[in-house]
């Protein structure tokens, strides 16, 4: 079975990383998949690359709608033929299902990441394209209730398939966080919707009352990182807070941290924190999302509500006190209650057996 998947780009994020993880545990031939990003290329792309996988990157712009898009995608699914074409993110979704429906590819599998805020208008449309689609894979519970409930999909339409976290490279690692300083880290593409503003600010309001000197690192990088350095520079927070930009392996930095934290005002699956789960470090985590379908607040880790920055700093000062060996617990909660839920070969086989199940069933003779 030959497997087209189509994403918006293939530098850096947490889907991106998704489509790294597909090409590092897939088993069969690899000329069974081909990758194709209607944008921009990178670090994803060149991870893929050398794992021997064929990565297209076309550098087109991707925003809906585009006629010549379509157009080009069409001709390249006539020549590629085919059996399943997934697609990810609104863009791929878009363009690629529309192409997909007009060429016959017998499996048409749309990827839903996240809870837009479409207007009417845009629910209608995006309506019409799942309604051309085989499948709609939600990446959480949420995410598909948002689904069903704005109207874009039908219930039967839509299945519920989380994303996978390389397991390989964050569960069993060796943590190695110091007393001094006391590490909080946010590992996440830099972008309005991910809230570190409120992060920086609540940091700045931990150092004047923990008592303990405190670190923050920011891993990663986006169109918010010019903003977020001069929030942290008009703050005075000086050489207490890190930005390391993109890393290939955000791993390393979560050995050496004490607590994750991502305050994201919207997210679908947020990949980051079953990652920081994983490599066993305790996580507060935004109540918007996937997050609340696997994190049970005081127990595996914290729910927050993003925009209760008062609430955020009583809670990090809070943990920051409490003893060690009851973070502890609840980090090794975190770690297994996520270690089966989010396995790539979990992902892999959900996705093939929903691919299977899509075929058109052949008339009896």
């Amino acid at each position: 079975m030959k497997v087209l998947k189509i994403i918006g780009s293939l530098d850096f994020g947490g889907i991106e990383k998704v489509f790294e993880i597909v090409a590092r545990y897939h088993t069969g031939n690899k000329a069974d998949i081909v990758f194709l990003a209607l944008g921009k290329g990178g670090a994803t792309q060149r991870s893929i690359v050398e794992l021997g996988y064929r990565v297209v990157v076309w550098d087109k712009p991707t925003s809906i709608p585009s006629i010549a898009l379509i157009g080009q995608l069409i001709g390249f699914i006539r020549r590629e033929n085919p059996d399943v074409v997934h697609t990810t993110g609104a863009e791929a979704n878009f363009h690629g299902i529309i192409a997909a429906w007009l060429c016959q590819v017998p499996v048409r599998v749309a990827e839903e990441i996240g809870m837009p805020a479409h207007s009417p208008s845009a629910k209608w449309v995006f309506k019409q394209v799942y309604k051309l689609a085989s499948k709609v894979i939600a990446v959480a519970g949420q995410v598909q209730r948002f689904l069903v409930d704005a109207g874009e999909a039908r219930p039967q339409k839509v299945s519920l398939i989380y994303n996978p976290v390389d397991i390989d490279a964050f569960y069993g690692r060796q943590r190695k966080a110091d007393k001094e300083p006391y590490v909080i880290l946010s590992v996440c593409r830099l972008d309005p919707v991910k809230n570190l503003e409120t992060m920086l600010r609540a940091f700045a309001q931990l150092q004047t009352m923990t008592g303990r000197k405190l670190a923050y690192w920011i891993v990663g990088d986006g169109p918010s990182r010019g903003a977020l350095e001069g929030l942290a520079a008009s703050l005075g927070l000086g050489q207490s807070v890190t930005f390391w930009g993109f890393q290939q392996v955000p791993a390393a930095f979560m050995e050496k941290a004490s607590l994750f934290v991502l305050p994201s005002l919207s997210e679908g699956l947020p990949v980051s924190v079953v990652e920081a789960m994983l490599a066993g470090l305790p996580c507060v985590v935004t109540k918007v999302g996937g997050a609340p379908e696997f994190i049970d607040h005081g127990d595996n880790g914290w729910l927050i509500d993003p925009n209760d920055q008062e609430g955020l700093i009583q809670l990090i000062h809070q943990i920051i006190h409490t003893d060690d060996q009851d973070i502890n617990v609840i980090a090794r909660k975190g770690t297994h209650s996520v270690l089966e839920q989010f396995h790539p070969n979990r992902y892999l086989e959900l996705t093939g057996k929903l691919y299977q199940d899509c075929q058109p069933q052949r008339k009896q003779v």
